[in-house]
């Protein structure tokens, strides 16, 4: 797989999703955005990896800059919602048990 070329890297990160290989997906969207920054499916496909990882603040990056450069994509508008949503959850759940 040649560095520059866009698509297997990210078609690899997606596949690797799938497959549960979380660190190696998220290498692969990680290059895919080195390689072309304005890709917004590769930032949306690494906030989803990060939201599941907990990383809420990273998630909503990727997913901020995935809206930003596609802003009348639906998609990425829900995937952000999604993110935002487990974000409170998870903001919830560890407040109830703190107190």
């Amino acid at each position: 797989m040649q560095p520059g070329n866009l698509e297997p890297h990210y078609n690899k990160g997606v596949v690797l999703h799938q497959a549960g290989r979380v660190d190696e997906a998220a290498a692969s969207f990680e290059c895919t955005i080195v390689i072309a920054p304005q890709f917004a499916a590769a930032h949306s496909a690494l906030g989803e990896l990060r939201s599941e990882a907990g990383d809420h603040e990273s998630a909503l990056r990727h997913h901020e800059r995935a809206v930003a450069l596609e802003p009348g994509n639906a998609e990425l508008h829900n995937n952000y919602g999604l993110a935002l949503r487990l974000q409170r959850i998870d903001r919830l759940l560890a407040a109830q048990l703190r107190g």
